[in-house]
């Protein structure tokens, strides 16, 4: 699965000559996205590596604390949960660099290589930001991670995740004049964006999600319970 998530973006690339990451350039905007959405984000192989790193970090932490694991050097990984986030923005900076920096495109084998390998290694760095954050290898992440206040935006973290395409659709199809480009214009819009998805998510968590979810976990453990009934038997 992980060899197929490495190969099948690198294929599209080379095939479809797409471009290695999605690169919002006035085209793209113009577009509504057009097949670069598709190709390069939507198709289901594109995050197959970074599903399999984080089931086989899922499968490593419940081993571990089933077994009561004990992580020496504890002030060498604390250490490296602070250079996950400077390191993910390196690695944007740079590969931002390189794709808009230059006039010319990039090479295919270049942009093969990045679509292929992004995902994996951000995937990787957060993988071991869970993984610090559950052993506690720093203490102040952790104690931030463990406040009472996530508990709600985690909720609701699936239905943000379903809306907030769907508002930055309407907010471009429904613009009638040019933006300008700028540091404040983007945290402004992030910022709306985000609290638009929040708000719509509340409502439809409480009337989708949260049923569905406890009818399913209804029948599962009607299930379970018949199971148990006729083994008994």
């Amino acid at each position: 699965m992980i060899l197929l998530g490495l190969v099948g973006p690198a294929l599209t690339v080379w095939f479809k000559d797409t471009d290695a990451t999605l690169l919002v350039n006035p085209e793209f905007i113009r577009g509504m996205g057009g097949n670069n959405v598709r190709y390069v984000h939507s198709l289901p192989y594109n995050s197959l590596a970074a599903y399999v790193i984080g089931i086989c970090l899922g499968l490593y932490i419940y081993d571990a604390q089933r077994i009561d694991k004990k992580f020496p050097n504890r002030k060498v990984l604390s250490l490296l949960t602070w250079m996950v986030v400077p390191a993910t923005v390196l690695l944007f900076s740079i590969s931002g660099k390189y794709f808009f920096g230059s006039h010319e495109r990039a090479p295919l084998l270049f942009r093969m290589i990045f679509a292929a390998m992004h995902r994996p290694i951000v995937a990787s760095l957060y993988a071991f930001l869970v993984l610090s954050l559950v052993f506690k290898f720093n203490k102040f992440g952790s104690i931030l991670a463990d406040w009472s206040v996530w508990r709600i935006p985690s909720r609701l973290s699936y239905m943000v995740y379903i809306t907030h395409v769907n508002i930055i659709q309407y907010l471009l199809g429904t613009r009638t004049q040019l933006a300008n480009i700028s540091f404040i214009n983007f945290v402004m819009n992030f910022v709306g964006v985000t609290c638009i998805s929040f708000l719509l998510a509340l409502p439809l968590y409480l009337l989708l999600e949260a049923p569905f979810t406890n009818v399913v976990k209804t029948l599962t453990h009607q299930k379970l319970l018949s199971k148990q009934d006729t083994k008994k038997e």
